[in-house]
């Protein structure tokens, strides 16, 4: 039952939040920033383009600001169905996911902790599969889990499941599935080989090969001579080891050789995109580092994140905080980070962490359990242990936090500010306006109508124009600008460059160029 019930939870989230942000889609709530920019670059490398899109009035590589190799193999799904919906549904396919593992994970867990004799094991194998699932579904309705799933498209959701798998397969010392999913991590984007490079120093420190070889010998005997043999090679403290030494070396080749010298042709950056201008605060010449430091960590924001994160998974972490450890690196991004939306938590900023703390909830929950099974030795009943009736309450307790949670900040029916988006008489007239754009055209179009023209190979975002032989702009949407600038614009391309109303409704402007007719309906 437990695992018929974790399938229906995965299928019932993959088809709501498809279902959901494909809706958002159609009703104008994505944006040029961030669904165009990626779907764009994704489009053009299937047409022999390599990650290109357009960046202002010129044409870069996305590699310029972001190396996301995950996005290669993904884009060839436009050779089916070229479509930016397909990768609405894939990002929720690849988060629904991720709760297998989670499942697996908190089985083995929680497996065997109390059992003695045939009939204790197999109560014991119950139990762990019940709280398995509970875990699954804290996984699934976790509200920064669900903030990814909706913010546009990122690679970022896509290091999620396989961050979970690696670590799984990493601690049952499987080591060629390991290294798959860790790649598959190191591939989504250029400074999450973090994640993968504090998998290797977790996995050298849970080594019981190793602590046992350590503290049998003198510290002077430290490091120890390794000797290559095949248990050496087969041994966590290698593969830990080598999965540092890839990580580190991609994420230096990634950040330093590739993408750092791009940015600073198309952007101006004195280093890589990312690092140059969301951290500018420690920077400052003369300035002090602790300083700059002690000054950032004093903003309320910031404190909230954390608090918001821990609150997100029951404050289960808190009983392993070495396993929240595995996020360290993504999280001091994040929580320094001078950019808002990062410590937000309501962006794909987080996503990466998703999986760290519903581990370290784990195993905090065990460690609860086996506190309370040694200092309180009375059993409530022969078949009710007291590691029963903490694993029950602990469920409860995971589950109300996780709700709360998700009534408050959620994007499910659960949440208070949910809202189904409806799709109106204005949104359905955009088809009519898209269908006159020829496929090849170059576009200039406002934020919300872009992500619907973004399969080409130049489009700009209103109110750059460039070479555009077409423009679209939604004046009763969202368009990044003050009313009045939109309209001296229009007219400006109207009057002075050539520029004609192709057609007009509800809001939307349709523009060409060599266009006669110039007065709008």
């Amino acid at each position: 039952a437990p695992t018929i019930l974790l399938w229906v939870a995965i299928c019932a989230y993959a088809l709501f939040f498809s279902a959901f942000t494909i809706q958002r889609h159609a009703t104008l709530n994505t944006f040029a920033a961030d669904l165009s920019y990626i779907d764009q670059p994704m489009w053009n490398t299937v047409h022999g383009r390599f990650l290109e899109r357009t960046l202002g009035a010129v044409q870069a590589p996305r590699v310029a600001e972001h190396l996301e190799l995950i996005l290669l193999p993904l884009s060839l799904v436009y050779l089916v169905w070229p479509d930016v919906r397909a990768m609405l549904i894939l990002q929720s396919l690849a988060l629904a996911i991720g709760a297998l593992p989670v499942f697996w994970i908190a089985r083995r867990t929680f497996r065997g902790l109390t059992a003695a004799g045939q009939e204790g094991v197999a109560r014991d194998n119950v139990r762990a599969e019940w709280l398995a699932l509970a875990f699954s579904v804290a996984y699934l309705l976790s509200a920064p889990l669900q903030a990814a799933n909706v913010a546009d498209f990122h690679a970022d959701p896509f290091v999620v499941a396989p961050l979970l798998f690696a670590f799984w397969y990493g601690t049952e010392l499987r080591w060629r599935p390991m290294w798959f999913w860790a790649l598959l991590v190191m591939a989504a984007k250029e400074n999450l080989p973090t994640l993968t490079a504090m998998l290797g120093l977790f996995l050298i420190c849970s080594d019981p090969e190793l602590k046992a070889s350590l503290w049998h010998r003198p510290l002077w005997h430290w490091p120890l001579r390794v000797k290559l043999d095949r248990a050496a090679l087969r041994s966590a403290t290698f593969h830990g080891l080598a999965l540092i030494l890839v990580s580190v070396a991609w994420f230096g080749i990634a950040t330093f050789a590739i993408v750092a010298p791009l940015a600073r042709q198309y952007y101006g950056t004195d280093g890589p995109f990312y690092l140059s201008n969301r951290f500018t605060e420690f920077g400052g010449a003369g300035g002090s580092f602790v300083a700059a430091l002690f000054s950032v960590l004093r903003e309320p924001g910031r404190l909230d994140y954390l608090l918001y994160l821990l609150r997100s998974v029951g404050w289960l972490p808190l009983l392993a905080p070495e396993y929240l450890l595995l996020g360290l690196p993504v999280f001091l991004a994040n929580v320094l980070s001078n950019f808002p939306g990062q410590f937000s938590g309501e962006q794909h900023y987080s996503a990466p962490l998703v999986p760290v703390l519903v581990i370290a909830a784990v195993y905090g929950a065990r460690r609860l359990q086996r506190i309370v099974e040694r200092q309180v030795p009375v059993r409530l009943s022969p078949m009710f242990t007291n590691t029963s009736a903490v694993a029950v309450l602990g469920a409860v307790w995971l589950l109300l936090w996780v709700g709360s949670v998700q009534i408050v900040r959620g994007w499910t029916p659960l949440a208070r500010p949910f809202e189904w988006p409806e799709l109106t008489a204005h949104h359905r007239t955009l088809d009519r306006l898209l269908a006159q754009i020829p496929g090849d055209a170059a576009v200039s179009a406002s934020p919300a109508v872009h992500a619907h023209l973004a399969h080409r190979e130049k489009i700009y975002v209103f109110p750059v124009v460039a070479q555009a032989t077409h423009v679209l702009i939604d004046v009763a949407g969202v368009t990044d600008m003050h009313p009045n600038d939109v309209r001296t614009q229009v007219e400006r391309l109207i009057g002075e460059e050539d520029f004609g109303v192709t057609d007009a409704a509800d809001g939307f402007i349709l523009l060409a160029r060599g266009e006669t007719n110039q007065v709008l309906p």
